[in-house]
């Protein structure tokens, strides 16, 4: 005999975020942002130069990630913050799969967040979120519709870093990008700058 009695809410509390921030290092966390540009990118079948944009700012403490790779989609938004959402599917040939790399990539780097991105077709979009909203058990966020950016772009702003950024840290994501994306890096259309 089977019947049933009731049913349980199996939505994930925000505590996951937590052991995200000691999970990723800086490097590993940048890499995280360039593979999802660069999983737009070949979606969208390396249609055109992509260039991805690293500004590590030593003197303000911030960290501002650009991509021309595509933009988001409004109807997509919920894969930036969601834990196991993504626009990727096993049969693309993409890096990431798994839906949890750019989560815990700008969590581990920052106390604050802002996202801009504009699709195709579309309005561009900007969602922002910080420690506070982490630390509150509602998964809302608020979608805004802000100041135009060339359509096919996304911008990663990153505030209130949990470590510190040094030459030393730029030096040495300088040689992990080119170590990690090398083979991407010999295709001339692919541009992936540092402190450019």
């Amino acid at each position: 005999m089977r019947k049933r009695i009731d049913t349980l809410d199996a939505t994930p509390t925000k505590g996951i975020f937590h052991p995200m921030i000691a999970d990723y290092d800086l490097n590993r966390s940048i890499c995280e942002l360039v593979d999802n540009a660069l999983d737009v990118w070949v979606k969208n079948k390396r249609t055109k130069v992509i260039v991805i944009d690293i500004d590590l700012d030593t003197r303000q403490q911030t960290i501002v990630v650009q991509d021309n790779a595509g933009g988001l989609a409004r109807n997509d938004l919920r894969f930036i913050v969601s834990p196991g959402e993504s626009g990727t599917s096993p049969a693309d040939e993409t890096i990431g799969i798994f839906g949890v790399g750019s989560k815990r990539a700008v969590v581990a780097l920052a106390q604050e967040v802002r996202i801009t991105t504009r699709f195709h077709g579309e309005v561009t979009h900007q969602i922002a979120f910080n420690d506070e909203w982490i630390n509150d058990p509602s998964w809302d966020l608020d979608v805004f519709e802000t100041n135009s950016i060339p359509e096919g772009k996304t911008v990663v702003e990153l505030f209130k870093l949990r470590e510190e950024i040094t030459k030393t840290s730029v030096e040495n994501l300088k040689d992990h990008l080119q170590t990690t994306y090398g083979k991407f890096l010999i295709n001339k259309n692919v541009k992936l700058k540092l402190n450019a």
